[in-house]
């Protein structure tokens, strides 16, 4: 882009003003009572990037005043905006975008919205990041209207083409502002410099698809600033969806200073889990005979899930108090003691901010429950980040000190008094995106500050106490603006789904560098066929550290052996399945089909999909193909030449058939095994 095509224009908004209802879709030709704001129009690669101010003074029509080396500056009222473009790459660029008052003085904003409207030409699937998870996935061009924030969610919309190559990415840097994210095709009020008349005429096909990111967005209290940043990565680069989510989110980290942890000496090692095994039904007999025979299989990190602190059943109004229930764990602290004289590590589950009315510790913290405008029972609230199943019970404020400190003093307890080796943080995305109203005295500035300061506090006592400790969080809440106070980030709940499960753990990849990837724990009936049992083991294997929650003492002795087998591989394969490169192998189904590089070997996961061509970017001399698409695999590997020692394995792991296979540039395979089965290539 040239410096001709960097000077910036300016104009007044169409007819209309947002662009979008508040149902989220756009409303075609709506009025609005009042004039609509001025809008600086940025024209960015080849697009118009639309910034609407909400500020408590009037704005008149943005005027070009200055141009710097680096920078433009516009005029409107009595306020200034400066403007920089930066490239990353080619066809990506950064906005940063900075308003203040001419003065210098203070002002009061309500929110910054960024619109854009994209033609429709070669999109075929649309999402942000919060849609793109759980069983929300829709491989379409529907419209969402999601939430990002430190409790769920990255502000990041992905427009595809029909094989997930990236037509337009656009995403933002500050990951702690409460963002609203919309995307519509169809329809709309003008949001660009075309009236609602026009595109009527044009028709739905020749369209566009519209995009609006809207910080703040009146749901927290206006901020008083006397400079106000937004910073807006946009890449048209033409490549996979996940390349360029490995761009942004790489970007982030940078920008956010993130550092890698030193690896935990057990964060590797695979989990047998509580939850789908007993719900909140467990005790130290159900734990311990668990753990035992775990370890016999090579399942050495133990998670005691709900129930362990609270009374059964488990319900949100009994949790909140961090004390092991002593009716079913009479000494909770023997028993952690006899794990790690076995071998094991013991983690708990737990929700920082849930405050159960009957819970113990109830009674000291009711101050600091949040209010919201609705009152104390936030139930049914649009808002919150991923749907309404916190029910009436409160949680606490992230805005006052006292939810920090609580919460720091659990953590203590926790890692110190009972030695625990790690923590899965839970229900973090149960606090209500609204603003709190409480009488008690707010010490952040906004609710995304205090989640963030909460969680870092929590995360430096953890590691201060136990520099292994180990810290889960699951999604939504498994996000950028977490990620330096975590070393796992795990899935949406898909115990039952292993394709689901590995999907997820998919979706992570792209901006887990620096952390580890963590498999949901699958699990299936005792009934369940010895094949499927061996596909959820494969799945598990494959996408992350593996965790298992079924009932080891009930289920079959074919299915321990199974266990025992997957896990062994996994263990003799780890550093490189979770430290490898890891790549779709096709678009959809999502994570049918995967490659990992590693730095000796390639592994290969067919699973509901078999490409006719796979492409090993980087090619080793061993390769580990996975396969439960069928009794018969037909496919050709390419850049593999030489001769190649074949064996088969069956879903025990067991050796069934051997055979010698020459590659002259593409490594031709149609073998027949029962299903599913481990393909072993060597160099020979």
């Amino acid at each position: 882009m040239n410096r001709r095509e960097f000077f910036l224009t300016s104009a007044l908004a169409g007819t209309t003003g947002s662009g979008f209802s508040g149902s989220g879709i756009p409303s075609l030709g709506a009025e609005e009572a009042t004039p609509p704001a001025p809008v600086l129009v940025l024209p960015v690669l080849g697009l118009n990037l639309r910034l609407h101010f909400s500020v408590n003074a009037p704005l008149a029509e943005w005027r070009h005043i200055q141009q710097q080396a680096d920078s433009s500056i516009f005029a409107g009222g009595p306020f200034r905006v400066t403007v920089r473009l930066k490239p990353m790459a080619a066809d990506v660029v950064t906005v940063e975008v900075e308003i203040q008052r001419e003065d210098g003085g203070s002002f009061e904003i309500t929110s910054v919205r960024v619109t854009l409207a994209v033609p429709l030409a070669g999109i075929y699937h649309t999402y942000a990041f919060p849609s793109m998870i759980g069983q929300s996935f829709q491989p379409d061009i529907k419209g969402f209207d999601v939430w990002s924030s430190p409790v769920g969610g990255i502000p990041l919309s992905f427009l595809m083409g029909l094989n997930g190559d990236n037509v337009l990415t656009v995403g933002l840097l500050d990951q702690t502002t409460i963002t609203r994210l919309q995307g519509q095709f169809y329809g709309g009020e003008s949001i660009d410099e075309t009236t609602a008349a026009d595109y009527q005429r044009l028709g739905v096909a020749n369209n566009n698809y519209y995009l609006s990111f809207n910080q703040l967005a009146a749901v927290e209290e206006p901020l008083q600033t006397r400079r106000h940043a937004l910073v807006i990565f946009v890449s048209r680069q033409r490549t996979a969806w996940e390349n360029v989510f490995t761009q942004y989110a790489s970007w982030v980290d940078e920008q956010q200073h993130f550092q890698p942890r030193p690896g935990s000496s057990y964060a590797l090692d695979p989990m047998w889990h509580s939850w789908y095994a007993f719900g909140e039904y467990i005790d130290s007999k159900k734990i311990e005979d668990n753990a035992r025979l775990g370890k016999e299989l090579g399942l050495t990190n133990i998670q005691f899930d709900a129930g362990w602190n609270s009374p059964i059943p488990y319900v949100f109004e009994t949790e909140g108090d961090y004390h092991f229930v002593a009716d079913r764990f009479p000494n909770f602290p023997e028993l952690v003691a006899r794990f790690h004289e076995n071998g094991q590590h013991v983690f708990v589950h737990w929700s920082p901010f849930i405050m159960g009315p009957k819970c113990p510790a109830y009674s000291k913290m009711q101050d600091a429950v949040m209010q919201t405008a609705r009152g104390k029972d936030p139930v049914f609230d649009p808002l919150r980040s991923t749907g309404d199943y916190l029910g009436k019970e409160p949680v606490l404020c992230p805005r006052t000190r006292a939810t920090l400190d609580y919460t720091v003093e659990c953590t203590r307890r926790m890692v110190e008094d009972y030695k625990l080796d790690g923590l899965w943080f839970d229900f973090i995305d149960s606090v209500p995106l609204r603003r709190c109203i409480a009488p008690h005295r707010h010490d952040f500035p906004s609710l995304g500050e205090g989640v963030t300061a909460t969680l870092r506090e929590c995360a430096e006592t953890a590691l201060r106490l136990n520099r292994n400790v180990v810290m889960v969080y699951r999604q939504p809440f498994a996000n950028l603006n977490n990620k330096s106070f975590l070393t796992h980030v795990w899935p949406v709940d898909a115990p039952f789904d292993f394709n689901m499960n590995r999907r997820e753990v998919m979706f992570m990849k792209p901006y887990a560098n620096g952390v580890l990837t963590h498999a949901c724990c699958t699990c299936w009936h005792r009934d369940e066929s010895d094949q499927n049992v061996a596909r959820h083991m494969a799945s598990v294997v494959i996408a992350g550290v593996p965790s298992v929650s079924v009932d080891l003492v009930t289920i079959p002795e074919s299915h321990r052996k199974i266990i025992r087998s997957w896990l062994g591989f996994y263990n003799q394969h780890r550093g490189e399945l979770l430290h490898g490169k890891t790549a779709p192998l096709a678009f959809l189904p999502a994570a049918g089909a995967l490659s990992i590089a590693g730095k000796t070997r390639n592994y290969i996961g067919l699973f509901e999909t078999v490409p006719p061509l796979i492409a090993l970017v980087e090619p080793r001399d061993e390769i580990y193909l996975i396969n439960c698409t069928g009794e018969r695999l037909v496919t050709n590997i390419q850049n593999l030449r030489g001769r190649f020692a074949a064996k088969i394995y069956n879903h025990l792991l067991a050796p069934v058939r051997e055979r010698d296979l020459h590659a002259d540039g593409e490594l031709h395979l149609d073998m027949s095994a029962p299903d599913p089965f481990l393909l072993e290539l060597r160099r020979a």
